[in-house]
């Protein structure tokens, strides 16, 4: 059976607020999670002014503060990393939440398919950026999923 005009055009509004309201949670979702990392970073580049206090130090001491590469860590958005990001994140809790109230969850397979593998090459060059997408992703489709099944019990 196929839905009718009002059922669609219920669907694509629930799929434009899943979008919307997704939004802001899902940044602020990453926000916090980078948290750890920013507090990282930002101790790694604040001037160390122990060096002058301690009696008996000379000369260059930079090889003992050069960082471990295993340890790095690296900013995603320096990567160059999972760009085009936003517009992922709406057109994925549009088509999800969309799918969703329409009663059609397999949508779900196909776009977590095409993002995951639509994002390899990049998530092979940075474990970070591979934290980021599963957390981005993670956070998108829990608004997504919400959205569609409160969407479906409305449409009924």
């Amino acid at each position: 059976m196929s839905p009718d005009v009002l059922t669609v055009c219920a669907a694509l509004g629930i799929g434009i607020a899943a979008a919307l309201l997704g939004w802001p949670l899902t940044r602020l979702t990453l926000h916090v999670a980078a948290g750890r990392d920013r507090a990282r970073r930002e101790e790694a580049a604040a001037p160390d002014d122990t060096d002058a206090e301690v009696p008996g130090r000379t000369g260059d001491t930079s090889h003992e503060d050069d960082p471990d590469p295993d340890t790095a860590v690296h900013d995603v958005d320096d990567d160059g990393l999972l760009r085009g990001g936003l517009w992922i994140g709406l057109l994925e809790r549009a088509f999800v939440a969309g799918g969703i109230a329409l009663g059609e969850p397999s949508i779900l397979a196909v776009v977590v398919a095409i993002k995951g593998l639509g994002r390899v090459p990049e998530l092979l060059k940075s474990p970070t950026a591979g934290e980021r997408f599963i957390i981005g992703s993670l956070a998108s489709l829990g608004v997504a999923l919400g959205v569609g099944v409160v969407g479906r019990a409305l449409i009924g």
